[in-house]
C-alpha cells in the first residue's frame, strides 16, 4: 500500500504538466511540449545563475582558505530556497489535502498517508535544493581537482539539507493553513500571501549585486558569520 500511495503521490506532481485546471482537462500536446520546455529552460537557466555566482565567489574564498564558508553559504542559500519554492506545496499537499477524508476512512495507516505525502515533498525540495547546490560543487572540484571523500560528503549534504527545508516549510504551511481558517476570505489571503513571497524574492534578486560585492570584499567577516552559525 505504501508503494501504491507514494506513486499515487509522484503522478498527482506530473499530472502539473498534462491536466489542466480543477476540472481536469487534459492539455493539448502542444501545451505539454510547451511547458515541459519552459520547465527546462528555467531549470537551465538557474543553473547556468548559480554556475555564474559560485565562478565569481570560488577563487575569493579559496585564496582566504575558506572553502567551508562557500559551501556553507551555498547550503544556507539552497535551504532558504527550497524553502520558499516548497512551502505552498506542503500547505496543499499536507494540511488541505482534498483526499485527506477519503484515504483516512480506508484501511490504510495514517503514518503511511503522511510518509508518502511528505516523502514526496521531501523529493520536491530536494530538487531545488541540487540546481542551487550542486552546481556550486562542481565548481568547486574544477577549481580544486575531484576527490572522491569531499565529493561523498557533499552528496550527503545535498540528501540532508532538504530535511531541514521541509521541517520549516512544515512549519510555516502549518501557520498559513491556520491563519487561513480563521479569516473568511481564504483564497484572498493565500493570493496575497503568494504575492508577498513574490514580492520578497524579486527584491533578494534586485540586491544580489550588491550581496556578491559584499561578500568578495568582505569574505573573512562572512566566514566568520557563517562559523557562528554553523559552529564546526
Amino acid at each position: 500500500m505504501l508503494k501504491t500511495l507514494l506513486k499515487k503521490q509522484l503522478l498527482e506532481t506530473l499530472n502539473f504538466f498534462f491536466i489542466r485546471g480543477k476540472k481536469g482537462a487534459r492539455r493539448s500536446p502542444v501545451a505539454i511540449v510547451g511547458i515541459i520546455l519552459l520547465v527546462v529552460y528555467a531549470l537551465a537557466a538557474a543553473v547556468i545563475g548559480i554556475w555564474a555566482l559560485s565562478n565569481t565567489l570560488i577563487p575569493v574564498f579559496l585564496a582566504n582558505n575558506l572553502a567551508w564558508a562557500y559551501f556553507a553559504l551555498f547550503g544556507a542559500f539552497a535551504t532558504s530556497i527550497a524553502c520558499v519554492g516548497s512551502v505552498f506545496a506542503v500547505k496543499n499537499r499536507i494540511y488541505e489535502a482534498k483526499d485527506n477524508d477519503l484515504l483516512l476512512s480506508m484501511p490504510i495507516k495514517p503514518w503511511k498517508i503522511l510518509f508518502s505525502r511528505v516523502f514526496s515533498l521531501y523529493l520536491l525540495s530536494l530538487v531545488i535544493v541540487a540546481i542551487v547546490f550542486l552546481p556550486a560543487a562542481v565548481r568547486y572540484f574544477v577549481a580544486t581537482g575531484f576527490e572522491i571523500v569531499p565529493a561523498a560528503c557533499l552528496l550527503l549534504i545535498t540528501l540532508l539539507l532538504p530535511l531541514g527545508a521541509l521541517a520549516v516549510c512544515c512549519l510555516l504551511g502549518w501557520l498559513i493553513a491556520v491563519i487561513g481558517t480563521k479569516l473568511p476570505a481564504k483564497n484572498f489571503f493565500t493570493v496575497i500571501l503568494l504575492l508577498a513571497f513574490f514580492a520578497f524574492y524579486f527584491y533578494m534578486y534586485s540586491q544580489m549585486n550588491a550581496v556578491i560585492e559584499y561578500v568578495l570584499l568582505h569574505s573573512e567577516q562572512v566566514g566568520e558569520t557563517l562559523q557562528k552559525i554553523y559552529p564546526f
